[in-house]
């Protein structure tokens, strides 16, 4: 049976949305918000911010099945023409070895696409069909929990109290 010892494939996943990019942007990048509208994420904390005020350098505490840890992350904002991108990478875990991901936002008529890319080294041997089922079930649950937030923010920008 295969087993995966360090970083390979990744797992990805796109979504269409009905929502302005920037909106998507924001909630991306407002990591200090994610306890509170993801499932996967019970705290973070931001330590440092670009030069554009983007975040670069931020902890996780991720409890997303078999993936548990407390994650320093090193992030990265990316823009090109209209399209955006924020990704990250591992700094410093308990027990991951190696974690790379992003986001893609990508302007469409309706709204945007947003593609998930996740690859994780788990830092122990592991069944490779076992690692990525793990990670394409953070990547769904990610994708899920940022369109309910999406649409969560568009609905109280066009109806304030």
């Amino acid at each position: 049976m295969p087993y995966c010892r360090g970083m390979g494939e990744h797992t990805n996943a796109t979504r269409v949305m009905s929502a302005d990019p920037e909106t998507v942007l924001a909630t991306v990048v407002d990591i200090e918000a994610y306890p509170r509208w993801t499932s996967q994420i019970t705290r973070a904390e931001v330590f440092a911010l670009d030069a554009a005020g983007m975040p670069s350098d931020a902890e996780l505490r991720m409890d997303a099945g078999l993936l548990k840890d407390v994650l320093r992350l090193r992030y990265r904002v990316t823009r090109r023409g209209p399209e955006a991108e924020v990704a990250w990478t591992l700094v410093a875990a308990q027990q991951l070895r190696s974690l790379e991901g992003s986001y893609r936002i990508v302007p469409t008529a309706q709204g945007c696409t947003v593609t998930y890319t996740l690859n994780v080294d788990p830092g122990i041997p592991i069944i490779t069909a076992l690692r990525r089922k793990a990670e394409a079930t953070v990547v769904s649950v990610a994708l899920d929990d940022l369109a309910r937030e999406v649409e969560r923010r568009n609905t109280e920008r066009a109806h304030p109290e």
